[in-house]
């Protein structure tokens, strides 16, 4: 792959990881968020997926190879309250992203889609033919930007294709994630208490896993379908989340509720098969070994530098 592969959402979770993996491998990308950062000594750009004529200012005169767009506010609950924001930020700034790869001529564009597409779905393994009903808006930016991606493809004939992660966790995840609330316990012993999500079913994704679907389908030679399911593989209840942390983190006082959270989905078990067939995707990192690693690096985090302040 001659030239840049642009990654949106450089400074956040996914991105990073991302940015991180093909550069590891040898290819140079052009990381960009809202806010222009330094992540770990790597610059990110500074530039708002809303503002087409900065796009373009951005890439003139550089050789562009492909597009990761992972730049969105993302999870059902962040911007909430925000609904407009979501669209314009999550719709407008992945068809500008679009018109982007066309203008430029990308050999491929990979987009950061949601299982919260799905909406609420119960049942086991279920694939990609599942009907997109998302419940939310957050869903519904997924599952319209989705239908952009196809388009775009159908259309232009660029190479795209939209992957539907499911809850990531991992280093680096310092968003709202009931993992992360109940390993903070475990290194604490400070209580955490839900009202509800001890039998809320999840198939939680290490970020080193989602990183690696998204650069395998950024190698992939084709794709035999427009979107596939990228997702640990195995589904738990945060009940039985709960537990492994009690195992790994004897300290941890975790009191879950029934039921879900206000604007969640009630979720069943979504097939990896086509992900694997296609892009060769298999989950590497089972969940407990994710979790003490996650763990880890809160503990960490935690410790103060040599200034008194925390790492």
């Amino acid at each position: 792959m001659r030239g840049d592969v642009i990654v949106t959402g450089g400074a956040g979770l996914v991105g990073h990881a991302v940015r991180q993996r093909l550069e590891r491998e040898g290819m140079s990308c052009m990381a960009v968020d809202l806010v222009p950062a330094e992540v770990e000594g790597r610059p990110v750009l500074g530039c708002d997926l809303v503002d087409m004529p900065r796009l373009r200012e951005l890439t003139a005169g550089r050789a562009i190879a492909a597009i990761v767009h992972c730049g969105a506010m993302s999870g059902p609950n962040v911007g909430r309250n925000s609904p407009l924001q979501q669209v314009s930020v999550n719709i407008v700034g992945t068809a500008n992203m679009l018109e982007l790869g066309r203008e430029l001529g990308v050999s491929r564009f990979v987009y950061a889609s949601s299982v919260s597409a799905y909406g609420d779905c119960q049942g086991e393994n279920l694939d990609e033919q599942t009907p997109l009903r998302p419940t939310n808006v957050y869903g519904a930016t997924k599952a319209a930007s989705e239908m952009l991606v196809m388009a775009y493809a159908a259309d232009f004939r660029i190479r795209a294709v939209s992957l539907r992660l499911s809850m990531v966790y991992g280093p680096r995840r310092e968003t709202a994630c009931c993992l992360r609330e109940m390993l903070l316990s475990g290194l604490t012993g400070a209580p955490m208490r839900l009202q509800w999500g001890h039998d809320l079913r999840r198939q939680p994704i290490h970020i080193d896993d989602a990183a690696a679907a998204v650069v395998a389908a950024l190698k992939a030679p084709g794709f035999r379908q427009g979107a596939y399911n990228i997702t640990g593989g195995v589904a738990v209840t945060f009940g039985e989340a709960a537990g492994i942390v009690r195992d790994l983190l004897p300290r941890a006082d975790i009191r879950l509720g029934t039921g879900m959270v206000e604007g969640d989905n009630i979720q069943g078990s979504h097939s990896i098969a086509a992900a694997a067939r296609d892009l060769g995707y298999r989950p590497q990192v089972e969940l407990r070994r994710g979790l003490a690693g996650y763990a880890d690096w809160l503990r960490d985090k935690s410790r103060p530098t040599q200034d008194g302040a925390a790492a």
